[in-house]
């Protein structure tokens, strides 16, 4: 017979257990990819896949009563998003929506996928064992943590390739794509993003038209040079890339287009620096040039100065004296932090994680690191900690899009392509005298 202390340990464990498969699973949803409603298929393979899956689909409870056609277009995106993410990673699950503002209207969901064709199609390959899916989990550190998801079983994506030949390959993106995108207000915990906010509905407006103009003007432009990695250099395995996505769209936060904006979506974009430096532009090779700390100026002009007023020429704004230049990665999390941080406590919680994160910087003092920063450019702390504005980091942002708006416009004029990284630009070697004078 179990004693009562004996129980008492047994109870405890049990939780202990039940939390660590909770973790566990979370951890293993984290790897996930929002789901792409503009991926289609019009192929053969994919219509003998519908042919063979919709009559499947109408005998479930949940797919029943949906119009026919709903349940082909519903499904054929969501089968392109699924088999997508397993041959990307096996291991990857797909995002997808239960509420109604998961599906936008046709200015970001042009096939217009609605959510009573998504829940049928999902629920429905559920309920016939050909999906793994989880409708949201609860630990708040993981990304888009409320959120359900749900990926192929082996046993599926190996019965569609062999009944009906549907494979990655088959698979399409919409070119119709909205590039002037506003979003609604995502979630953040201690400064970190932990969701972004759905696509908002606009009207166009005579800037937005004008915006849209510029962005198509550019992609054309990009679509017309080839930019690719120097043959000779040798890709780390980790690095994937596609090639053929050179597309840009400006991205605005919060409802707002005085937020965010910034140029983003090209595949040179999430590639390292050192990968950055082997593209190659109709052959001939680049070179990137930046704005060195640009937010931090952009801080100092706010709080009425030029950073040259202060320090002397050359100064690093992310060197802090006592401190090497191997700090200069910390320094800059800091103050990327510090911009979205309610107070120093919530600072310290946010860079208290960042550092757990990184083996190098594991066993530093990073409170005192963080003081040094904050001592050195104690001129902005009236407008830090969003004592300035809640919104400063977005803010930052919009303001050096316009930048990159300027800079892209006046080298297209000279018929040069610029690819923007935010704070830098790529051209082609030869043009670099030209790219630093605009």
């Amino acid at each position: 017979m179990m004693s009562s202390g004996d129980a008492g340990d047994q109870y405890y464990e049990d939780l202990g257990n039940e939390a660590d498969a909770e973790r566990d699973l979370a951890e293993s949803l984290h790897n996930t990819y929002w789901i792409n409603l503009l991926l289609y298929s019009d192929s053969l393979e994919m219509s003998e896949a519908l042919e063979e899956l919709v009559p499947e689909l109408k005998k479930t409870t949940a797919a029943k009563t949906t119009h026919r056609s709903n349940l082909k277009k519903c499904l054929s995106t969501i089968l392109s998003n699924l088999v997508s993410n397993y041959t990307a990673d096996v291991e990857r699950y797909t995002i997808y929506g239960r509420d109604d503002k998961d599906y936008p209207d046709k200015r970001y969901n042009p096939i217009e996928i609605k959510l009573s064709g998504a829940i049928a199609v999902i629920d429905g390959l559920d309920e016939l064992g050909y999906l793994e899916n989880h409708k949201g989990y609860s630990l708040s550190q993981y990304y888009y943590n409320r959120k359900s998801r749900v990926r192929a079983t082996p046993a599926f994506i190996d019965m569609l390739e062999r009944r009906t030949g549907f494979n990655a390959f088959h698979i399409q993106e919409l070119e119709a794509s909205e590039v002037v995108i506003l979003r609604a207000k995502g979630e953040t915990r201690y400064g970190r993003q932990i969701s972004t906010g759905e696509d908002y509905k606009y009207t166009d407006t005579r800037e937005t038209k004008r915006m849209r103009r510029q962005l198509e003007a550019y992609n054309e432009a990009l679509e017309a040079v080839d930019i690719t990695i120097d043959p000779s250099f040798t890709m780390p395995p980790e690095v994937l890339y596609n090639a053929g996505n050179k597309k840009y769209r400006r991205v605005f936060n919060w409802k707002s287009f005085k937020l965010g904006g910034r140029y983003s979506g090209p595949w040179w974009q999430g590639v390292s620096k050192e990968v950055r430096t082997q593209i190659v532009i109709d052959g001939e090779p680049t070179v990137e040039c930046d704005y060195t700390a640009q937010h931090v100026h952009l801080m100092y002009h706010i709080a009425g100065y030029s950073y040259w007023d202060i320090f002397e020429a050359g100064d690093d704004p992310y060197s802090v004296e006592g401190f090497g230049t191997e700090y200069r990665k910390f320094f800059k999390q800091v103050f990327l932090k510090i911009t979205s941080s309610k107070s120093r406590k919530g600072l310290n919680i946010g860079m208290g994680r960042w550092v757990n994160e990184q083996a190098h910087y594991k066993e530093m003092d990073n409170k005192a690191a963080t003081t040094a920063f904050i001592y050195k450019h104690s001129r902005l702390l009236p407008f830090l900690y969003r004592k300035y504005s809640e919104t400063l980091s977005l803010e930052l942002q919009n303001t050096d899009s316009y930048v990159s708006e300027y800079v892209i416009t006046e080298l297209l004029k000279h018929g040069i392509i610029a690819l923007d990284i935010h704070d830098s630009y790529i051209v082609q070697r030869k043009h670099e005298s030209i790219l630093r004078q605009v």
